[in-house]
């Protein structure tokens, strides 16, 4: 055994030598500690070569890299002498829109000397992820008559290096398309959206709408439209000022264990000015007689009249009068308030009311002042004098207040107040504190009244405080403490609102715009007020919650796991249970208009703390526009808990309304509802009423005018039978063809021409709407000629005969989905290329256009050969356009020996070192544009900025003796300062430089000759 471990021991120490003897050719290896890399950026590389041999090795560098990856700078044959070492290194260029990750590269070392021996090293580069989305309008319905629908198209691409999903929110519109689509780097997408305009419009209207793409909350762009609407319906201009009534007329029924009573009300109501400048304000209000008995549909009998104007407000009438929150918050009543305010903001005033509800109050009255102190803070005084039913003793109530902002986003709300009754005096303050910061949010509110103080409350102590912990973007921690807060905020008529008290901690996770987590702690008690009380427990629990809301579906899940105390058990009953709560609510909304809700509850709870109660709640809602002029809410739910008694439950719920003829309207509700302190014996209650809208006449604005016109067509012939809108009025052309429209408001007005009744290849002569003057009592004249309409349709083709000698292209760039532009003097169109590159306007007015290329979404390795071209249209043409685009022309610089470009492939091609250095000088181009320096020099530089693969050739000139080089050629100095931008992540310090043809001249002198330009 000892002979055999001797031996292999000897092989090995024999071995050991050979292994590490130096070779006869050279060692490389990679000495590059960084290996990650932006897309669109350039990226160099360095390795050594070692010479362990005894004569001069030459090296031929031959890179082998991923498809896409191409070299910066050609690297140059490598010369090593005997025993030494060199670096090198090996500058490779990203394109922007590269796919992120790691990807695998090679560097062969061939030996020509060596019968072409090659040394290979293998490395991986890892290309991080961008992630840009752009979304740009491609045609929208703009403007549209009242009854047609908005139809919008949008190109989303996404202009980032990873794959993406990204959701389609529509906001006041519905998506056609999918919400939701995935996009590879590079690609895009058309999202196509629609809306439908209400045809009993009578003014011109405008309609906002917005589409959003999001990946996540950090990833998302949004595009906002809007759209003018002009209507169709006949509606005759008033040239009276009006003060605006609403009356109607109520039937109410109620029906209860086979009693039904039924009765009616009525009501008259006015709220407007009474001046065109909007200084005086009246309001009016007369309801009744009083149908409380009818259900909570049937309201009480009301009165009251209120005048404002910019330094006072009266009141004489029925409504909640307030002083503060401690001293009155609220009570309803019949009564009489005065209030003087300065223009700053500071207020005087006082109040008289008979409690109608709250019997215990015969009348009460009231002063206060509050001045405004600047910044935000304010300080006030208050008096209260109420006198008590009964007794007849009089309690009195003096309170100080202050509104303070000590910090820009920090709010403070300050009230103490002192008040005396039956020779018993007491005191209670109030605290609300609101604070917004960098990190953190905070609102609490604390309110504490003495045992005899005779306030709004009495011998009360509930607060409520939340702070909001922002941690990062997606992690953010809360907590909140209340106790009895649900009663303080209700009127003291709720005195049997249940007490409350909670404790909770909990960890939210956003993980994007659509999703979000709560993992909460819980410890509360909830107790009933009444003498008998119907239940009183506490839990503590853990808490999970987790919801997503898409553009038309949401959901929210949670579960709740506890232990919970019961503290009014039946003999002999377990007072202490393992507690859980299971919940699910459901959004649907199918169109912006329509929308679907439902929920489940299940808990363990409900039956353990008092008898009779269900553990399963369910319930739903609906809403939706069914027509413009008919709308629906529905609800439904099976039960509530016990802890609701205190307030009206509705078991069903159906309202209707339905308008027509401008301002009628007529509204249907009915409910099945369990009344307040109840927990059984539902009642039915339903109502109809029937609402009217006019304006009393206060006063004539203006005289009204009138728009006369005529419509021919292109050989003088006249266009009869079309309509003309405008204002809200509408004209049908005579056999000689002219229109008239009268009682018009004066101002300017958008005339259109019914588009239906033109031939396919017809189209007015100038752009409509067509801005109308129309003047006070006058008469405006107008003429419009119907002449055909023209066509421009093109191609997008691809031209490589650029391409360096020798480079062939396997990457051909995408023509379909490019925006082309067509540029009138008054207007504009977009299209998107089919797959073939093929694109066509028609409906083209005779006239100068120019047609534009967008190059967002054009492969960023291409650029149009033209930046745009100019076509002048006649009566019915049809141009044909050929747009080229070709690859980006760049500056090579040759190296003094071959060297060898391998694909992935495999496939190579190869430089020779008798070309010449190729580069591009100025151009000298007529009119006034503009550039990005990139660089200035007292001598003839050898190499040019590396700016990369993705950017415009650099130019070269002279000027004052310097070498100067200028990348991008534009017409814009807003295009020129968006490609700088791009250009100094690279080189800060480039910037925008002006000329005109060839001559260099400042940005001012170019600015004000493009304003002298015709």
């Amino acid at each position: 055994m000892r002979k055999f471990l001797l031996l292999i021991a000897t092989y090995l120490l024999l071995s050991v030598p050979a292994l590490s003897a130096p070779d006869n050719g050279p060692v490389v290896e990679w000495v590059s500690n960084n290996s990650r890399v932006k897309p669109g950026s350039a990226i160099t590389l360095t390795y050594r070569v070692t010479n362990r041999s005894e004569s001069e090795i030459r090296l031929i560098p031959e890179p082998v890299l991923p498809e896409g990856i191409r070299l910066a700078i050609p690297p140059k044959s490598i010369t090593v002498l005997p025993g030494s070492s060199k670096i090198e290194t090996l500058t490779l260029a990203v394109p922007q829109g590269y796919p992120g990750g790691p990807t695998s590269l090679a560097l062969n070392l061939r030996d020509p000397n060596g019968e072409g021996r090659i040394h290979e090293m293998k490395t991986e580069l890892f290309i991080e992820t961008t992630d840009r989305l752009t979304i740009e309008l491609i045609d929208i319905s703009n403007p549209v008559m009242a009854g047609e629908e908005i139809k919008a198209s949008y190109l989303l691409k996404n202009n980032g290096n990873v794959k993406r999903r990204i959701n389609i929110n529509a906001f006041q519109c519905n998506i056609i398309t999918s919400p939701q689509v995935e996009l590879q780097p590079g690609e895009s997408a058309v999202i196509r959206t629609s809306v439908k305009t209400n045809k009993e419009l009578t003014t011109v209207t405008t309609h906002s709408m917005s589409i959003q793409a999001v990946v996540n909350e950090d990833i998302s762009v949004r595009d906002y439209q809007t759209v003018r609407i002009f209507p169709t319906v006949e509606s005759r201009e008033d040239a009276w000022f009006r003060f605006p009534v609403n009356m109607s007329a109520r039937y109410l029924g109620r029906g209860r264990e086979n009693d039904f009573v039924s009765g009616y009300q009525f009501e008259a109501s006015g709220s407007g000015y009474l001046d065109e400048s909007q200084k005086h304000k009246l309001e009016f209000m007369a309801r009744g007689p009083d149908n409380r008995d009818l259900s909570f549909l049937g309201l009480y009998d009301e009165y009251y009249l209120s005048y404002k104007n910019t330094f006072s407000e009266t009141f004489v009438g029925d409504k909640n009068y307030q002083l503060t929150p401690l001293t009155e918050n609220s009570r309803y009543g019949k009564g009489a308030e005065q209030i003087f305010t300065t223009g700053k903001g500071s207020r005087i005033g006082g109040f008289y009311v008979e409690p109608r509800f709250f019997r215990n109050i015969t009348h009460e009255y009231a002063g206060f002042a509050e001045i405004m102190a600047g910044r935000g803070n304010s300080v006030g005084v208050n008096y209260l004098s109420k006198k008590l039913a009964g007794t007849g003793e009089e309690a009195v109530l003096m309170s100080a207040t202050a509104g303070l902002k000590p910090f820009r986003e920090t709010l403070l709300d300050l009230e103490y107040s002192r008040g005396t009754l039956l020779g018993k005096t007491d005191d209670a303050y109030r605290v609300f504190v609101q604070s917004r910061q960098r990190f953190f949010t905070f609102s609490g509110n604390l309110i504490n009244a003495g045992e005899f103080y005779p306030g709004y409350y009495t011998n009360s102590v509930f607060y409520y405080g939340n702070l909001h912990i922002r941690l990062t973007n997606h992690l953010s921690l809360n907590l909140v403490a209340r106790e009895d807060f649900s009663r303080a905020a209700t009127d003291t008529l709720l005195m049997t609102a249940p007490y409350s008290r909670m404790y909770q901690a909990s960890v939210n996770f956003r993980l994007n715009s659509n999703t979000d987590f709560r993992a909460y702690y819980m410890n509360y008690n909830r107790q009933d007020r009444n003498v008998i009380k119907q239940f009183d427990y506490s839990t503590e629990s853990m808490n999970l919650w987790f919801g997503q809301n898409f553009t038309r579906f949401g959901y929210q899940l949670g579960t709740e796991l506890g232990k919970t105390e019961n503290l009014l058990p039946a003999i002999g009953a377990e007072n202490s249970i393992t507690s859980y709560r299971l919940s699910m609510n459901i959004q649907y909304k199918p169109t912006y208009t329509f929308s679907l809700q439902g929920f489940a509850y299940y808990s363990n709870v409900n039956s353990f703390i008092a008898d009779g109660q269900k553990d399963l709640y369910f319930g739903g809602s609906a809403y939706g526009q069914i027509s413009r002029n008919l709308s629906t809410n529905i609800q439904v739910q099976n039960a509530y808990g016990i802890e609701d008694y205190y307030r009206n439950r509705n078991l069903f719920q159906l309202s209707l309304d339905y308008s027509f003829l401008k301002r009628h309207k007529i509204s249907a509700q009915s409910y099945y509802t369990i009344f307040q302190r109840q927990v059984s014996n539902p009642d039915f209650s339903f109502s109809l009423s029937y609402s009217v809208k006019f304006g009393v006449p206060l006063k004539k604005q203006r005289e009204l005018g009138a728009v006369r016109g005529r419509i021919t067509h292109s050989d003088g012939q006249p266009a009869k039978g079309l309509v003309v809108f405008t204002g809200g009025s509408s004209a049908i052309t005579r056999d000689n063809g002219e229109f008239y429209i009268g009682n018009l408001r004066p101002g300017e007005q958008q005339l259109i021409v019914d588009r239906s009744k033109l031939d396919i290849n017809d189209i007015p002569d100038v752009k409509l709407p067509k801005a109308v003057l129309v003047t006070d009592g006058g008469e405006t004249t107008i003429e419009i000629k119907i002449v055909k309409a023209s066509t421009v349709s093109g191609r997008i083709t691809i031209d490589d005969s650029q391409l360096p000698a020798g480079v062939v292209n396997n990457r051909k760039p995408s023509v379909g989905n490019l925006v082309v532009e067509i540029q009138g003097e008054e207007e504009q169109y977009r299209v998107l290329t089919n797959p073939d590159g093929s694109f066509r306007f028609s409906r083209l007015r005779p006239g100068n256009w120019t047609v534009i290329l967008h190059r967002g979404n054009l492969d960023p390795r291409y650029v149009p050969v033209k930046d745009q071209y100019k076509i002048n249209l006649g009566e019915g043409d049809q141009e044909n356009l050929d747009i080229v685009v070709q690859a980006r022309s760049r500056n090579i610089i040759f190296s003094e020996t071959p060297v060898r470009i391998t694909t992935g492939a495999g496939q190579a091609t190869s430089t020779e070192k008798e070309e010449k250095p190729v580069k591009q000088t100025a151009e000298e181009r007529p009119g006034i544009w503009f550039g990005v320096q990139t660089g200035a020099y007292s001598r003839k530089p050898d190499n040019e900025p590396k700016l990369g693969p993705d950017f415009e050739p650099v130019m070269e000139y002279t000027s004052n003796g310097l070498y100067k080089h200028v990348s991008g050629s534009f017409t814009t100095l807003r295009d020129a300062r968006r490609y700088a931008t791009l250009i100094q992540r690279t080189l800060p310090d480039a910037f925008v430089v002006a000329f005109e043809g060839h001559k260099q001249i400042t940005l001012k002198e170019a600015l004000d000759k493009m304003k002298q330009e015709p």
